[in-house]
């Protein structure tokens, strides 16, 4: 396989991958705690008063679907290293490897924005997430 098949075959992937986290980016975190709250923002905001869903909704479907896009991307910028390093034993991972390993990790399954966001909140609710 020549490396436009595989950057063609690893753009459709990531592809998908991006519309799902994007489009399914309040089903894919549920537990107890938000359950109420995402199915009050999708129902129209029972409850919440004076709310406009819309920007809201935006916000989420961006937010989510730029996390994903940066993870793939930052894998497609490790790829070309960890490949170097299979093929021919050079093994010179720094620690801004493992930083980018960890954003395309976190990207790529949807957990980037979720981290993002408990950092930006103060740390509080990364804890909770932990428990």
């Amino acid at each position: 396989m020549n490396s436009a098949c595989f950057a063609f075959g690893y753009w459709i992937i990531a592809a998908f991958a991006i519309f799902f986290y994007t489009r399914y980016c309040f089903e894919i975190h549920l537990d107890e705690k938000n359950l109420k709250a995402i199915n009050d923002i999708k129902d129209g905001l029972n409850g919440h008063k004076g709310m406009n869903r819309i920007p809201m909704l935006i916000h989420q479907y961006w937010f989510n679907g730029i996390g994903a896009l940066a993870g793939w991307v930052v894998l497609w910028i490790l790829l070309p290293k960890a490949w170097d390093a299979i093929l021919h034993h050079k093994y010179s991972f720094n620690i801004g490897d493992f930083a980018m390993l960890l954003i395309a990790l976190t990207g790529i399954t949807g957990y980037l924005p979720l981290t993002l966001a408990a950092i930006a909140h103060g740390g509080k609710s990364l804890i909770e997430m932990v428990k």
